[in-house]
């Protein structure tokens, strides 16, 4: 059971810092995601092209940082995970699309 405090904080936050590595190097990237709760993934989409798409095809295990800005030291919030990566299945790409779609519209 995942803790109640991280769900909530990655459903408020919509990017995420993906970590790929390719040999010896590592990379950094950003990526706006979505949270499918039921499965407890997080779902985000990459360019087939990119370096860090690449980088997961050939290496599919990441490290990703989602973090609170803030100017105040002392309020620093985030959180770090390392997993696996997986092309998106059907329910996956929904969860994506809809939360593309909320982003985009107009408040």
């Amino acid at each position: 059971m995942i803790d109640p405090r991280i769900v909530r904080f990655i459903g408020r936050h919509h990017v995420l810092t993906l970590a790929t590595v390719a040999g010896e190097q590592p990379y950094c990237s950003h990526a706006f995601y979505a949270y499918d709760p039921e499965r407890n993934l997080l779902v985000f989409a990459a360019d087939k092209t990119t370096r860090h798409a690449e980088e997961m095809q050939a290496n599919r295990q990441v490290a990703l940082g989602i973090a609170l800005e803030s100017k105040a030291v002392g309020k620093l919030q985030g959180l770090q995970l390392c997993g696996t990566v997986r092309e998106a299945d059907e329910e996956a790409r929904k969860h994506i699309s809809a939360a593309s779609r909320s982003q985009h519209s107009p408040s």
